[in-house]
């Protein structure tokens, strides 16, 4: 059961992420919610952006591999150099 619902929860959550780094500020004026949160920060949008990527793959790793039960234990720490790359 925890494989199928890591692979459903793996691809909005890419899809998500992606849209925030490819077309951030299209993603803080479509999501409901977020333009009430104060002011358009490309920056904070992008790291987010990245995060989301991140645990997205950490999902889908998670869905394809199984390996003991825990789950991938480099995604927390990888995030912060995803904007290096971007």
């Amino acid at each position: 059961m925890r494989r199928p619902l890591a692979a459903i929860l793996a691809i909005p959550t890419v899809l998500n992420g992606l849209a925030m780094l490819a077309a951030g500020r299209l993603w803080y004026e479509t999501v409901p919610g977020v333009t009430d949160t104060g002011p358009y920060n490309p920056h904070f949008v992008q790291d987010i952006g990245a995060a989301f990527v991140v645990a997205g793959l950490a999902l889908a790793a998670r869905a394809w591999r199984p390996s003991t039960g825990r789950p991938p234990s480099r995604a927390p720490g990888s995030w912060p150099s995803m904007p290096c790359f971007i």
